[in-house]
């Protein structure tokens, strides 16, 4: 739909082709920064790729939102840092329920917009870094602060409501 060069700046490892490698080739994660493989494509996995939506077998007025290089030829302007023209922000935000997405659930949590608002004011970027990188200490690790959100933003997208994926 778009022709899209792959990003000169990509630190996934997947040669910008939106590959959606989550090692981050040794990259360390800057708390400052915000990486799509990490943050920004589960997101967009769990609450927009369900059956009828977003994902490579339906989608939904042409949109994928699979991968960086899917999302960034088939949705117009979204790595562009105008919220006007940006669809992928526009929709997130729009009062229109007929119009926002995720259509027919909830709004995604302020937090996770302005998640997305940031990785994009950023430059939009197919980037991904190391989680892992470092002591990985677990001494203090608790659910409430270390599993809940990763449960919250990796999975509940697909895995709540009235009709959870797989019955969980």
């Amino acid at each position: 739909m778009f022709n899209v060069e792959p990003d000169p700046t990509d630190t996934t490892g997947t040669g910008g082709t939106g590959g959606g490698g989550t090692g981050g080739n040794g990259v360390v994660c800057n708390p400052d920064s915000v990486y799509f493989s990490n943050q920004i494509l589960p997101i967009l996995i769990s609450n927009c790729t369900q059956s009828g939506c977003h994902n490579d077998q339906d989608r939904e007025e042409g949109i994928i939102l699979t991968s960086y290089q899917k999302l960034v030829s088939t949705v117009e302007n979204a790595t562009l840092n105008n919220w006007d023209e940006n669809d992928l922000t526009r929709v997130l935000i729009e009062d229109d329920l007929d119009k926002r997405m995720p259509y027919g659930k909830p709004p995604l949590p302020q937090a996770q917009i302005d998640l997305i608002s940031r990785w994009v004011a950023q430059g939009a970027r197919n980037n991904a870094c190391n989680e892992n990188a470092g002591q990985c200490d677990t001494t203090n690790a608790k659910f409430s602060s270390f599993v809940q959100p990763l449960v919250q933003a990796r999975c509940q997208g697909c895995h709540s409501g009235s009709s959870p994926q797989g019955g969980i």
